[in-house]
């Protein structure tokens, strides 16, 4: 699933993608934001105990973020602003 923003001015554009990785070596849930316009992204790698889900709605809380069907709260530290 992709969360994604774009300004009304179309300058800043940001697609937001939470998951879990259940592999062997590194099971792990992450937030990946990318930066429409430059290509640039990040991967922000969270313990598998920070990922909780509704399984009625559409609810994913990653760390402190939360994503939803109605609205996105972030709550993350990225370096490519």
């Amino acid at each position: 699933m992709n969360f994604k923003h774009v300004a009304h001015d179309l300058n800043h554009v940001w697609s937001f993608i939470p998951g879990i990785s259940l592999s062997m070596s590194d099971p792990h849930t992450f937030i990946q934001v990318i930066n429409g316009i430059t290509g640039d992204s990040e991967y922000i790698s969270y313990d598998l105990d920070e990922f909780t889900w509704d399984k009625k709605s559409l609810y994913l809380k990653i760390g402190n973020s939360v994503f939803t069907d109605k609205y996105i709260d972030l709550k993350i530290k990225i370096r490519i602003l």
